[in-house]
Parts: structure tokens; C-alpha cells; sequence
């Protein structure tokens, strides 16, 4: 799902609760933000001076002014939020922003008085104003504070002083959430390696328990592990413990594993990884047959050329030869018939700079035209022809829109077969050469690829979402096989695919992230049904630990490298081609995947040791985050071990299946 993003800015990592038995939900009440400090995590608009405790408003400079954070996750399930403040005079007005999955909720929650007051309200959907994504009534979590707005509307002065005093949170927790933990690992300034945890209870009451910390490498193995006695002060007050990482030569990876067993019997968990960076050389050399592919989508780094370059480099590090870049129309024509392409002429040849391909989403409507309707369609197509008649000689795949099978696009469905129609014949005509990608189902609906079939949509090439939440590889290839039938055997790219590691929810862990990548990468192009697939997204889209369209990434928003990194240039670098074979010559429920002299294999269903014949030394055997586990330069016989789920890479050598 193509996605508008916030930028933030903390930190992240991987966290999971379990309890030990079923309770009911409790009802707490918290300080879910703190408006009192200058902190640096509120940004605020311009008109506003902080005095300490006052907020001074200016409504000289600006008669609107607000309290900012980009991504604040609410513990639970909010109910009701008691705000508590004093103002220096009467008649300005309260506005908050919440925010939920692709949803945002506004209202007005009071006026001021003058001195001190107290504005209760309750948590969306009801009497909020809704706006953005799908609105079926339901409110998704975490529900996120994005912005409090104080209006002058009947301020008498253009000076405002203002003191908020509180504001809390009524919520409904889970056991999982009575005590939170949130893990980072990472490298500091001195270049040593150190791992944090923080952790917030939210009773009423003091808590206390055995905590234990466990260093394991990418066999699981323990390296480490130590337990000592934790007291964590009670009301969502939050400590935090650091220890230092040790890290061998001969290893790319570590996951820190931090449990708190509560003394009541209860198991609070977090965990994160620290993988070293990738060095691999740059290769800038344009390969359009390339299979790999990555959401870098260069548009959210606005103004920002140097983070622009360096995603740019390290996705070219990691062999990533394809990026999906969604040239949005507002911005290309911010007015009829005036054209501007100045911005996408930057990401486009920032991209060719680095060897990598682009190809373009002509997406979602000016905000002059009258979307939904014919009128609405023919300037699209007038965009879409100006915008690849302008970048034809480097751009020569168009996707018309995203996702139209879902609230992306909200007019007749039937108006998304006619957009497609004109904008081929205008593609065609402005480059002959050029691909049209269309279709673009979140998932792999079926439904509507058939619906656009029956309206005789044209395209080149089929483009699919097939998120999930699990991954299995036999029924995945399956499923991509009878799709590309179903297109009568016509091309077929995923543009989107991917699983967050977000720590509510189905969240996935950074070391689950990157085996689902190996494997929904090997998988697809194996299949034979696909020739290019995408990751969504290249860079986490925030800091917020616990919004998962924050946490895709392989990056993290600091460029501090996930493992799901390593895993992606582990594949691309070493197998560079479409030309994957599946071999079936390891026995039941092993998959193998062959390209010249590299074998990937792992075990669908439990973990096994494979006894393989070996035909030509030596033999290097590597796991995923490229640490060697074997040489091998003179037995005729080796021993595999293969874990459930984690590819290892056999280089060099043959591999002549099971003894």
C-alpha cells in the first residue's frame, strides 16, 4: 500500500508481551504527553515562545499555532482525555489531531476561559470529524496524537499566555501492556556497540521482578546471558538500563533479549539487533533485467539531497537495481497546464546515478481537477502524457495509480478501467517503448483483476500487493503461478510487499523481517510467474516503535542497517538474474533454489540435518547476514543443518542432492 508519510524522530526496535494467563481489560489513566518542558520530541509552530512553564502565543505572526508531535502512540485503547490548563485570556479555540491507520480524526474540544481550566472529551470516532483512509467506524491502534492547535478565533489580544498543566490519557490496557518494553541496539559515538531498554509500567503501583538479558547470533545460539533484580516505579514513569555489546570479527549479527518476569508470574519481553554494516562495492551499472527491486520512494526525502544520496548508495551497495517512485501530480502540475518537473528530474537521475532503474506511479488527483469524473480522467491523462513524454529517455515503466481495489480509490470502480485506457494510448503513443503497469490490487484480489479483465483493461504488465501475515512458500509460488494465468501468462511484477517490524499487533521481529525477505524474494522470481518484485519500503517512515507503517523498512530513519539489509544484498548480489531453478532432489519439504554456482536452501516445516553429496571443492557455506559457518575442500560428504525457515547460501562447489 503506497503510503503518505510523517517524518520522526526516536529510535525503534522489536518488542513482544506475553502473559501467562487470561485477564480482563483494566481501565488506567496516564500522562501520555507532557506539554509542561520545552521538550525536544514537541515541535511547535512559529508564533510560539517557550518561558518556562508558559507557553507565550504571538497570533500577530500567525493567527493559527500549534503543539506538534509527529507519530505519539497511545497506550490501549483510548476512552477519554482530560486535559488540564491555564490561559491568560478568553475566546481562542482548541483543536487536536489523532491519527490512526491511514485515518485521521479532528474536533474541537473547547474555548478558553480565563485562568485555570479543565476540557474532558472523548477518544474518536464519535463527534470527531474523520477524514483520510477508510471510514468504516472503526478506530485502529494505537491511536496516535499528531497535533494540538489553539485558533485566536475571539482573542481579544494578539498575546496569549498559556500553561498546559496535564493531559491524560483514560485507556484500556491488555495485561500484555500493564509493563511496556522497548529495546534499541546500536553503535555510539566511541564506535562500541551498546544496548538499551526501557522500561514504563503503567499501574498504580510499584512493580518488581527478575530481569534477564540474553546475547544470541543468527543460529539462535546463546552467547550471553545474565539476570539481575528490577524495580519499575508505578504511573507510566519510565527507566531505562544500558549494557555493552561485545560483537566477534567473524560475526555480522547480534540480537539482544531483554524478559522481565514480573513476581506475580507474569513475562514482559523486548528484543532488538544490531547487524554491521554492509561494505560491498558500489555498482552503478544499469541492469533493467534485474529482478530486484525496492520502495526507495526518493519523494519523501523532500529538500534532503544528502539522505536522498546516501539511500541511494546503500541501496546500490545492497544490489537493489529497481526503485518504485510515485510522481504525484500536485506536484508535477501544481496548476493547469503548468508543468514543473525540476523535483522528479533530481530523484530520477539520483536514481540512474547509482545503477538503479526507475519506474513511475502516475498517482491520485490534482487538487484543481474534479477527481472520479470524465472531466477528472482527461487531465490525468494530459499529466500522464506530459509527464512521459518528459522522462522518456529514462523512465520506460508507468504504473497508472495504486491500489484501486481499496479506499485508494474512492469513485465507481468502473471509472478505473477508462483512466487505464486512455492513459495506455497516451503512453504509447508519447514513447512506443514504453511499459504500461496496471492494475495495482492490495493483495492478490482476484476479483478485481477478473473485473478489470472483463472491462478489457489494457496493460503490459500486472502489478499485485500480495501482503499477508504469514509466508508459505509452496502455496505463495501457487498463488503467483495462477494469477499470471489468469492474465493469460502476461508479465507480472510485485511492487509491494513487505511485513513491519512494529511491536503491537502482528508485528514481526527485525530477525523474522529478514528471513521473510529472502524468502518472499527466492519464492517469487523461483515461481516463475513473477519477474520483479519490491519491498516496501527501503527506510522506516518514523521513529514510533509502535506503528507498523513506521517500521517496514530495512533501514532504520537513522540509516543504522536492519538485518532485513544484509538478507536483501545476500540475495541480490549473489544472485543476480531471473534464471532461479527450483531443485526437488533434497527430499520433502526442502526448498532449493539454484543460479549458476549458488544453491539456497532451507526446511519449510521443522529443523533438519541434510547429508549432501559434494561433486567439486571447495564448498563455502554462509548464512543469511553472510557469516561462514563451512569450508569445505576435500570431503565427498557434508552436513547441513537447516533451520525451519533460514535460507543458508552453498557457494562455489555442487551440491548433488541427499545421501
Amino acid at each position: 500500500m503506497l503510503r503518505t508519510k510523517l517524518a520522526f524522530t526516536l529510535g525503534l526496535l522489536v518488542i513482544l508481551w506475553k502473559c501467562t494467563a487470561e485477564e480482563p481489560v483494566q481501565t488506567i489513566q496516564y500522562e501520555f504527553i507532557n506539554l509542561q518542558t520545552n521538550s525536544p520530541s514537541i515541535h511547535t509552530s512559529s508564533g510560539i515562545t517557550f518561558k518556562n512553564p508558559i507557553w507565550e502565543i504571538d497570533f500577530s505572526k500567525n493567527s493559527s499555532v500549534s503543539f506538534n508531535h509527529p507519530s505519539l502512540s497511545i497506550y490501549g485503547t483510548p476512552q477519554k482525555f482530560i486535559l488540564k490548563l491555564w490561559a491568560s485570556s478568553s475566546g481562542s479555540e482548541i483543536v487536536i489531531l489523532l491519527a490512526s491507520h491511514f485515518q485521521f480524526f479532528q474536533k474541537k474540544i473547547g474555548t478558553l476561559q480565563y485562568g485555570e481550566q479543565t476540557i474532558e472529551f472523548n477518544a474518536p470516532p464519535e463527534n470527531w470529524e474523520y477524514f483520510s483512509g477508510e471510514n468504516d467506524g472503526k478506530v485502529r491502534t494505537p491511536l496516535r496524537f499528531i497535533k494540538l492547535q489553539v485558533n485566536k478565533s475571539n482573542c481579544p489580544s494578539d498575546i496569549l499566555q498559556l500553561q498546559i498543566q496535564s493531559f491524560i490519557c483514560e485507556t484500556n490496557i491488555s495485561p500484555q501492556q500493564e509493563c511496556i518494553l522497548v529495546s534499541r541496539t546500536y553503535k555510539g559515538n566511541n564506535e562500541k556497540i551498546h544496548s538499551s531498554c526501557s522500561f514504563t509500567n503503567l499501574l498504580d503501583k510499584e512493580v518488581s521482578g527478575n530481569l534477564c538479558i540474553q546475547l544470541k547470533d543468527w543460529e539462535q545460539n546463546i552467547t550471553s546471558a545474565s539476570t539481575q533484580k528490577l524495580v519499575i516505579p508505578p504511573s507510566a514513569q519510565t527507566i531505562n538500563l544500558e549494557i555493552p555489546i561485545d560483537i566477534s570479527a567473524n560475526k555480522n549479527f547480534v540480537e539482544v533479549n531483554w524478559t522481565f518476569n514480573r513476581d506475580d508470574g507474569k513475562t514482559f519481553f523486548a528484543n532488538s539487533t544490531y547487524t554491521k554494516e554492509i561494505e560491498h562495492p558500489l555498482d552503478k551499472t544499469l541492469n533493467p533485467n534485474s529482478p530486484w527491486g525496492m520502495g526507495l520512494y526518493f519523494l519523501r526525502y523532500g529538500s534532503d539531497q544528502k539522505s536522498r544520496e546516501k539511500a541511494a548508495q546503500l541501496a546500490c551497495q545492497a544490489g537493489i537495481k529497481w526503485t518504485r517512485e510515485d510522481f504525484v501530480w500536485d506536484i508535477i502540475e501544481p496548476e493547469p497546464g503548468k508543468f514543473n518537473f525540476d523535483y522528479y528530474d533530481n530523484i530520477v537521475n539520483t536514481s540512474l546515478s547509482y545503477g538503479i532503474s526507475v519506474y513511475g506511479i502516475l498517482c491520485y488527483w490534482a487538487s484543481w481537477t474534479e477527481p472520479y469524473t470524465m472531466k477528472g480522467i482527461e487531465d490525468f491523462v494530459q499529466y500522464a502524457e506530459a509527464t512521459v513524454n518528459h522522462f522518456k529517455d529514462r523512465v520506460k515503466h508507468w504504473e497508472i495509480y495504486n491500489e484501486p481495489n481499496i479506499f485508494f480509490w474512492q469513485g465507481p470502480k468502473e471509472l478505473y478501467p477508462e483512466l487505464v485506457k486512455r492513459c495506455y494510448e497516451v503512453i504509447k503513443k508519447a514513447d512506443p517503448e514504453a511499459h504500461v503497469l496496471a492494475i495495482s490490487t492490495a493483495g492478490i484480489d482476484n476479483n478485481f483483476i477478473d473485473f478489470c479483465l472483463q472491462a478489457n483493461t489494457p496493460f503490459d504488465i500486472l502489478t499485485i500487493h500480495p501482503y499477508r501475515r504469514k509466508l508459505d512458500d509452496i502455496k505463495f509460488m501457487d498463488e503467483l503461478k495462477r494469477v499470471a494465468q489468469q492474465v493469460q501468462n502476461r508479465p507480472v511484477w510485485i511492487t509491494e510487499m513487505g511485513w513491519s517490524s512494529h511491536l503491537w499487533g502482528d508485528g514481526v521481529t527485525e530477525r523474522e523481517q529478514a528471513l521473510l525477505l529472502a524468502r518472499c524474494y527466492l519464492s517469487a522470481i523461483a515461481s516463475g510467474a513473477v519477474q520483479n518484485i519490491s519491498w516496501y519500503d527501503f527506510r522506516n517512515d518514523g521513529d514510533d516503535p509502535f506503528y507498523f507503517e513506521s517500521n517496514f523498512g530495512i533501514i532504520r530513519q537513522d540509516f543504522s542497517q536492519k538485518p532485513a539489509l544484509r538478507a536483501c544484498a545476500n540475495i541480490c548480489r549473489n544472485l543476480p538474474d531471473k534464471s532461479i531453478q527450483i531443485r526437488k532432489d533434497f527430499g520433502e519439504n526442502i526448498i532449493a533454489f539454484q543460479q549458476g554456482n549458488i544453491l539456497v536452501l532451507w526446511s519449510a516445516n521443522e529443523d533438519k540435518c541434510l547429508k549432501v553429496k559434494v561433486t567439486e571443492s571447495p564448498v563455502i557455506v554462509q548464512n543469511l547476514m553472510g557469516e561462514v559457518l563451512m569450508e569445505n575442500s576435500k570431503d565427498k560428504f557434508i552436513h547441513l543443518p537447516l533451520k525451519k525457515g533460514y535460507p543458508l547460501f552453498i557457494i562455489q562447489g555442487q551440491i548433488k542432492g541427499i545421501k
